[in-house]
């Protein structure tokens, strides 16, 4: 079966995503594993930070190919997948854990810095799509 111009773009924005997304998450672990040894708590999470913007860059082309329909199942995948997921982890967490475990500690921290990134991305998107008016 042959396939169409628009689909091989797809497959190969989503292939450059993958690429740099192992790129990404290596450089992350690695910078975790072995930058705390050498290199300030806040250089650590500035660059961690700069690899997530390079991977999240990385995925425009991808993003940019698929249709309407698509773009919604992702969206609603993650929004209801991902926040029921991570509320039934947290909670997991908390009853194997303690309230005051660690795994329970950075899980709140995993989903306030999400929260804090789709408040952001949400008032971002606000205010391009509807002018400033939100």
């Amino acid at each position: 079966m042959a396939q169409g111009r628009q689909e091989k773009r797809v497959r190969a924005a989503l292939a450059l995503a993958v690429l740099v997304s192992v790129i990404v998450w290596a450089g992350a672990f690695a910078l975790l594993a072995l930058g705390r040894d050498w290199m300030p708590r806040w250089m650590v999470v500035l660059a961690c930070a700069l690899l997530a913007a390079g991977y999240c860059w990385a995925c425009l082309p991808w993003w940019r190919q698929i249709d309407h329909m698509e773009r919604d199942s992702w969206l609603t995948a993650w929004f209801w997948g991902g926040g029921y997921g991570a509320v039934v982890a947290l909670l997991a967490t908390a009853a194997i854990g303690g309230l005051h475990s660690d795994w329970f500690r950075g899980g709140l921290l995993v989903m306030g810095a999400a929260t804090l990134g789709h408040i952001v991305f949400q008032a971002v998107w606000r205010y391009v799509h509807r002018g400033g008016a939100a």
